[in-house]
């Protein structure tokens, strides 16, 4: 009988308790928040990414940008060359005129 009551005085000191984070989600209190915080600092992470200066939507931005003036750089290789045609013609004629 001693050595029952002995053996219920030892797990009388056991807390039998249980967190509810470990009853519901399986996870001791300091992993939970350990947990917690990574999640918030991963969105906090790509949030950044996507929407800050150096974001996926930026560089989006910045080729069609760089897209739309290389459109207007050949327009106007375009359009210089045919001033430089129609120089050269006004040239010509003019040089022409004064050798008659």
């Amino acid at each position: 009988m001693q050595q029952e009551e002995n053996k219920e005085g030892i797990f009388e000191d056991i807390d039998t308790s249980v967190n509810i984070f470990e009853e519901y989600l399986g996870l001791s209190t300091k992993a939970f928040f350990l947990a917690l915080v990574t999640v918030i600092l991963v969105g906090i992470y790509a949030s950044i990414l996507l929407f800050g200066n150096n974001s996926y939507e930026v560089l989006s931005r910045l080729q069609i940008y760089e897209l739309s003036l290389e459109n207007r750089i050949s327009a106007l290789k375009k359009e210089n060359a045919e001033l430089q045609h129609e120089y050269f013609e006004q040239k010509e004629i003019s040089a022409q005129e004064e050798d008659e």
